[in-house]
């Protein structure tokens, strides 16, 4: 192998991401790679058991998409100043849809973080724990405590 050279950075756009856009550079530089910055918003999944009409979700998946795409415009401004990345903003599930992602579009690496979330990673899961356990892609967990 000679290396990486597409690398797939999920974010959730937080803080502890400008931590991990930190590990994300250094190894494109290192290698030469590409960046794709990806955030899949998981909406419809945690209000489906409320009695919401469907267009209702719609709209307010809608907005959510539309307001991620603005913030993650700014983070790779901010983060990621004279590198040219591409960014993804989508509804779905982010643990499958960032596998299928990464494997439809040839990614060789997928840099994520990871933290101790307590009782909502039991409640919940974990998405970085799901993808590590089912992605073909390589993946490198970067630990962010808060």
């Amino acid at each position: 192998m000679e290396g990486y050279k597409k690398i797939l950075f999920p974010t959730d756009l937080s803080e502890e991401s400008k931590t991990i856009a930190n590990h994300v550079k250094l190894m494109a530089e290192k290698f030469g790679a590409e960046i794709t910055l990806i955030y899949v918003a998981n909406v419809v999944h945690y209000y489906s058991s409320l009695e919401v009409p469907t267009a209702g979700l719609a709209n307010f998946e809608s907005e959510i998409v539309s307001t991620a795409e603005t913030q993650m415009k700014t983070f790779a401004e901010n983060e990621f100043k004279g590198m040219n990345v591409k960014t993804e903003v989508f509804a779905g599930n982010p643990a499958i849809d960032i596998i299928e992602y990464a494997e439809k579009n040839g990614n060789d690496l997928i840099i994520m973080g990871h933290s101790r979330a307590g009782l909502e990673r039991v409640l919940l899961g974990s998405v970085a724990h799901r993808i590590v356990k089912l992605s073909r892609v390589p993946v490198m967990i970067v630990r962010v405590d808060q």
